[in-house]
């Protein structure tokens, strides 16, 4: 399962910061390749407290950075989170994750964004991490499934 194509990356909170508060509802993160297309193969929430009640966090895929035209509702993934999620403080934090049926790829230009439809309690500072596998090509021959060619070079 794991190959050199494939890497995690966290995904940074619309503030800039590497942790997340998914205890408000709203867009908490983005996170999109600047030059090698990746497929999402999985996506993972690294909690800092036991959940206060229930949680849902989707993975939407916005076709054009900061642009909410044509965004999906979780098509990336979504990650229901429990009050039974629990650690105890000083010992290993709890991950919750999602591995979809039908992988998503992200090209650049495009973005996923984390956002929290159901807020969760005392998870203050979180992190998102995405498991990536690169899909390597010459710039010029990266198209999206709409045909549209998302690389230009200039000289």
């Amino acid at each position: 399962m794991y190959t050199e194509n494939r890497r995690e990356e966290i995904v940074l909170a619309t503030t800039g910061e590497q942790f997340l508060d998914l205890s408000s509802t709203g867009d908490k993160g983005t996170w999109g390749p600047g030059f090698v297309p990746c497929i999402v193969r999985a996506a993972a929430i690294v909690l800092n407290a036991t959940p206060g009640d229930a949680g849902v966090i989707k993975g939407d895929l916005r076709p054009t950075r900061g642009s909410d035209t044509n965004r999906t509702d979780g098509t990336v993934f979504t990650i229901n989170l429990a009050t039974s999620h629990t650690f105890t403080a000083g010992s290993v934090q709890k991950v919750i994750y999602h591995i979809p049926t039908t992988p998503v790829t992200v090209y650049p230009g495009q973005e996923v964004v984390v956002e929290v439809t159901d807020a969760s309690a005392s998870v203050t500072a979180a992190r998102v991490v995405l498991y990536l596998e690169a899909i390597y090509s010459t710039p010029g021959n990266i198209v999206t499934e709409s045909g549209t060619t998302t690389m230009v070079v200039t000289t």
